[in-house]
């Protein structure tokens, strides 16, 4: 596939002005499809309505708005994304960097937390801790085809299609247009962060975003952080689903 005469810089905003788009499509399409949703829902719809959300807003926001860059764009995959085989060797390191990966968000958001704190901005702190409380309470239950389904969509659809747009598609067009990989790396975290909203993790979600585009980088492989967000993100689920008391 022939590649289209865009610039670096014309490529983001195009990837950008989709990706927008296909958010209000995605909420359009939540809407009609729970449109007979009923607010006074027992806890176990609430939560197959709250990741079917989820599942809407990832399918849409990145994983059709990847393959629609492709299309306008003119650009093959291979040509954005680089990935190769796998290495065992390296495989057998991923659950270290997992592991490091989470405490190294968790320490960042006490930082954040106790920053928060010192301006006395607790309505950010205390709006983020009942966001928290609130999708704890959804992902706490006992069903284990709820567990298979939040697997599916916060673990294995989320790793996807946000590696494929954040590690993917924006530190190379960053890198581009700037020639500058760490700068490509540091703005594509701190704009995946800011794509999380909440103001209280944007440290947290920013230092992961780095820490993976750095890994993409390293690896030149993007199966890498996609295992890797996959299991940040399972590993959590998991917890609440098994130790909810222990992850409040």
């Amino acid at each position: 596939m022939m590649e289209k005469p865009y610039t670096p810089g014309f490529q983001l905003l195009i990837l950008f002005g989709l990706t927008f788009l296909f958010q209000i499509i995605a909420q359009v399409v939540f809407q009609f499809v729970f449109a007979n949703y009923q607010n006074n829902a027992e806890v176990e719809n609430d939560t197959w309505v709250f990741l079917g959300g989820g599942l809407i807003l990832q399918l849409f926001t990145h994983l059709l708005a990847f393959f629609a860059f492709l299309r306008i764009t003119g650009l093959s995959f291979s040509a954005v994304i680089d990935h190769q085989k796998l290495d065992w060797k390296k495989l057998m390191v991923l659950p270290i960097v997992v592991v490091a990966a989470i405490l190294t968000v968790s320490f960042f958001t006490f930082i954040s937390s106790a920053i928060f704190e010192s301006l006395e901005a607790f309505n950010y702190l205390d709006d983020e801790k009942a966001n928290q409380q609130k999708i704890q309470a959804l992902l706490t239950h006992k069903d284990p085809l709820l567990l298979i389904y939040s697997i599916f969509v916060v673990g294995v659809v989320t790793a996807i299609g946000e590696e494929l747009i954040y590690r993917g598609i924006l530190i190379k067009k960053l890198f581009e247009a700037t020639y500058n990989k760490h700068f490509a790396i540091v703005i594509s975290g701190l704009i995946f962060a800011a794509m999380h909203g909440h103001p209280v993790q944007i440290m947290p979600i920013a230092v992961m975003g780095i820490v993976f585009g750095y890994i993409y980088l390293y690896t030149r492989n993007i199966w890498y952080t996609v295992i890797i967000h996959f299991l940040f993100n399972t590993i959590q689920i998991i917890g609440v689903y098994f130790w909810p008391e222990t992850m409040a």
